[in-house]
């Protein structure tokens, strides 16, 4: 296996240096794991993850390869700078303050890590083609999305999107919805750039809709919904609406979906259990949340404004609280199914306000303008979702969220430096 992890570091280092498009595919695809092929999870010695460790050290030192890295575009650079003074004190903090030892901190900080494609994005900006990158990502939603229709009809999968967990037999999870979201916004934009006809829209929107209703997402199916809405009916509705035309084309949408439900019962019975333990609040992900969360919100307590930077699960502090090791949602501080609580236990009140309002920044930037461009309302559209799912799922410090929402922020400042060529 080690000879396999030196293959894949070496190929990351060439195509990093020498083809940094293909760089940005890759690495997306390494994401994925691999379209569900392979995991570069499984080169773990001596329990740490060395495969993502690995290919985020190479793509963030590759990032600065370019002559030009450091002259940022003053519109990324709050961001960027956000970002970097968020990763340095979530090392630093916890070793300074004696909770763990430097290597446990750098280990720990292995989620924030994925925005070194943030980093390479934008320090190799010039030589990356973006309408490559986003012909490949919308392939990508519908690619992932057609796996989880199908799973409805055969049980043959990708290997590694088959997993199996207590009162869950061979559960489908692609990697990850988020691509899903993503590329529903990138066809909007075209559809509303008339590259796309509305029929054909119609049905990429049915089969990325399913995909994201299939995945279990419902946070991430409905803030999707809802920003495209918002975007449209504000900005994009250009005429009066054709009530009837609308109602026709909804009936048919309505018709077209209830025959799917109705011909897969595996899809029906998950659906409506799912719809009414949310609505009578016994939906195990929902209930449960408080009761694993409730050693975290004491710690929280205990350093409530600048947080605890990124802590192993090994380190001597977590002496300090109720965890089990028993039990995956409590062996650490760090959680992924509740965004603001990871938040603020790696940054506090006051670090992870100053991340969601200099991220909020450039989704207000846009908002305001009267006529913007369709990739960047596209963009801070599926960007302020974010605070939505961010409740359910940790979107702003995990990779399904970093990943997705750099490459967003990419093509944002793209269409934004479009816009000013174009004064």
């Amino acid at each position: 296996m080690i000879f396999l992890l030196i293959f894949i570091v070496l190929f990351t280092l060439y195509l990093a240096l020498q083809k940094p498009t293909y760089l940005v595919i890759f690495y997306i695809i390494a994401s994925t794991k691999f379209l569900g092929f392979f995991d570069m999870g499984l080169f773990v010695i001596g329990g740490t993850d060395l495969g993502s460790f690995s290919l985020n050290l190479v793509v963030l030192l590759s990032a600065f390869y370019s002559k030009s890295w450091y002259k940022l575009d003053k519109f990324i650079f709050p961001m960027m700078l956000t970002v970097s003074i968020l990763i340095v004190y979530g090392i630093l903090n916890p070793y300074l303050n004696g909770y763990e030892n430097m290597q446990q901190a750098i280990i720990a900080s292995k989620s924030f890590l994925y925005f070194s494609i943030f980093f390479y994005l934008f320090g190799r900006r010039r030589e990356i083609n973006l309408n490559v990158v986003i012909q490949f990502l919308k392939i990508l939603g519908i690619y992932l999305s057609l796996i989880l229709i199908a799973s409805l009809f055969i049980s043959l999968v990708p290997p590694f999107y088959s997993e199996s967990y207590i009162g869950y037999k061979d559960y489908i999870r692609v990697f990850f919805p988020t691509y899903i979201s993503l590329a529903l916004f990138l066809y909007y934009t075209q559809w509303q750039e008339k590259i796309i006809a509305s029929k054909k829209m119609i049905l990429i929107f049915l089969i990325l809709l399913l995909g994201l209703i299939i995945s279990g997402y419902f946070a991430l199916t409905i803030s999707t919904l809802l920003s495209l809405g918002l975007i449209y009916f504000i900005w994009h509705r250009s005429s009066s609406i054709n009530w009837y035309y609308f109602f026709k084309k909804l009936l048919y949408l309505i018709i077209l979906i209830c025959s799917i439900f109705l011909s897969s019962e595996k899809l029906r019975v998950a659906t409506f259990d799912n719809i009414e333990l949310i609505l009578d609040g016994s939906d195990v992900a929902l209930s449960s949340r408080d009761t694993y969360n409730q050693f975290r919100w004491d710690a929280i307590e205990k350093k409530p404004y600048f947080g605890y930077g990124f802590i192993h699960k090994d380190a001597p502090i977590m002496k300090q609280f109720e965890t089990s090791e028993n039990n995956k949602f409590m062996e650490k501080l760090g959680v992924i199914d509740s965004g603001y609580v990871d938040l603020l236990i790696r940054f506090g009140y006051i670090g992870m306000f100053i991340y969601l309002i200099i991220f909020g920044f450039y989704i207000f930037k846009i908002f305001k303008q009267k006529n913007p461009q369709v990739y960047s309302l596209a963009m801070v559209a599926f960007l302020f979702q974010y605070y939505f799912v961010n409740y359910t799922w940790s979107v702003f410090s995990f990779m399904h969220g970093i990943i997705p929402m750099s490459i967003a922020f990419f093509i944002l400042y793209t269409s934004e430096r479009k816009r000013k060529l174009l004064r």
